[in-house]
């Protein structure tokens, strides 16, 4: 029943005062304005015995929590065994207890056992510190208690931990940032902490479509950052450069409306940069072949004279290939079986381009048959061979360094001069397809 009920934790340090400083009061006034469903009181033994009864006559029966814990410890001096302590405390509240909100009350007890609380509370992230104060004699002390201070703990990690989820941003765990972030921002009041928390929560939810060639939404949710800045300047405060996030919204558009287009090719290629950036070449050498395959589909659709479908070269009638490229038609004679179609692995689409005259497939045809006596394999095969053999295809070999960044060389190469087909430049159509970086780590 507690487990259900329980929704806000205060855990308070218990001093001792005196008849004319009653710390008592002051952790009965903390209760009552707080009103925890649970509270647990760290105290001393001297404590335990002399302060806590003073407490229990002096809070409220109708304020009292529902259920009270308090634990002793042995040396109230001892701040750094105080601090491990009270760390392993409050990870057994959230782990009995998830969900809750736990807040900490330092306003009494030791100097070493105020700072240990303080300093657990921080390395924790418990959303809020109280400080309870009052009237105070010519000695400084309270007498009594009239308000209760409150602190929130974010912005005194927030710098720090935004710092850290940048870095993991630009190493794309979006998924963690955006968890990370959004929770972040609900505790924020500085704008400036607050717009760089709102942001990278945005930015991360969108890359992570992006990341997964989910063009729509990745559009639908980067969209959003011209009403998000028009409102409160969240980008630009936080240091975003607001020009290239608007091309970036303008190649996922493409990205999603052309399934043709240079922008999707050029996309997939950023997207392999990133895997082998990240030492995930297995990864990037599968999209590359991919890119590969992409190209001579976009090309093949031109030379065909053909409109786009889902899949150009997985349905093509032979009476096609036969007026376009004979040599290839007759090659495919023992495999059509009568069919009057027949589906294209990327060799032979690679060959129909050659000799139906696609200048990019005479580039395509050379680097993947070679000449002379390397004839079958140019490097192009001898590159995709690699992928074929790699664990996420049908082998069990791991890709190394070179032979990803090999191939993406070669790609790269095909795919440029498929752009200059078009009067576009690899570079310009490849600059939005790229991820930005954290601005505030540079």
């Amino acid at each position: 029943m507690l487990l259900a009920m329980t929704k806000r934790i205060l855990i308070q340090t218990v001093g001792t005062g005196g008849p004319s400083n009653p710390v008592w009061e002051a952790l009965a006034f903390a209760v009552s304005s707080r009103r925890p469903h649970l509270l647990v009181q760290w105290c001393s033994q001297l404590t335990a015995e002399q302060t806590i009864p003073a407490f229990d006559q002096a809070l409220h029966a109708a304020h009292r929590p529902p259920d009270i814990r308090r634990a002793a410890c042995e040396d109230p001096d001892d701040v750094s065994r105080l601090a491990l302590d009270y760390l392993k405390q409050i990870d057994e509240l959230r782990s009995e207890f998830p969900g809750s909100q736990i807040e900490l009350d330092f306003t009494s007890g030791t100097k070493p056992m105020s700072a240990a609380a303080v300093a657990a509370a921080v390395a924790r992230r418990l959303p809020l510190l109280h400080y309870a104060v009052g009237p105070r004699d010519e000695s400084g002390r309270a007498i009594r208690t009239d308000r209760l201070i409150s602190l929130s703990t974010a912005p005194l990690v927030a710098e720090r931990q935004l710092l850290e989820l940048g870095g993991l941003f630009d190493a794309a765990q979006f998924t963690a940032v955006r968890r990370q972030a959004k929770a972040l921002a609900a505790d924020l009041l500085d704008q400036r902490l607050l717009a760089r928390a709102r942001s990278l929560a945005m930015l991360a939810d969108a890359y992570k479509a992006w990341d997964r060639f989910d063009w729509d939404a990745a559009f639908a949710k980067l969209r959003q950052y011209k009403n998000i800045e028009r409102r409160d300047a969240c980008f630009s405060t936080a240091g975003w450069d607001l020009t290239a996030i608007a091309r970036q919204v303008l190649h996922l558009k493409h990205c999603a409306k052309d399934p043709a287009g240079p922008q999707r090719l050029a996309d997939i290629l950023a997207n392999s940069d990133r895997c082998i950036a990240a030492g995930r070449h297995d990864d990037a050498v599968a999209r590359l072949y991919r890119l590969t395959e992409y190209i001579a589909q976009v090309r093949f659709v031109k030379a065909a004279g053909l409109k786009w479908s889902n899949n150009p070269t997985g349905n093509v009638p032979m009476k096609l290939i036969e007026e376009r490229a004979p040599a290839l038609a007759g090659e495919l004679m023992r495999q059509r079986n009568g069919s009057e179609r027949i589906s294209l692995g990327l060799r032979h689409v690679i060959s129909f381009l050659a000799e139906a005259g696609d200048s990019v497939g005479r580039t395509m045809h050379e680097r993947y048959h070679g000449s002379g006596e390397h004839r079958e394999r140019g490097p192009l095969h001898q590159q995709l061979e690699i992928r074929n053999g790699s664990l996420l295809a049908h082998g069990s070999r791991p890709v190394e360094a070179k032979a990803a960044a090999d191939l993406r060389n070669t790609v790269a190469a095909i795919l440029e001069e498929h752009l200059q087909t078009l009067n576009l430049s690899l570079e310009a159509v490849l600059a939005p397809a790229q991820f930005a970086a954290c601005p505030w780590r540079a």
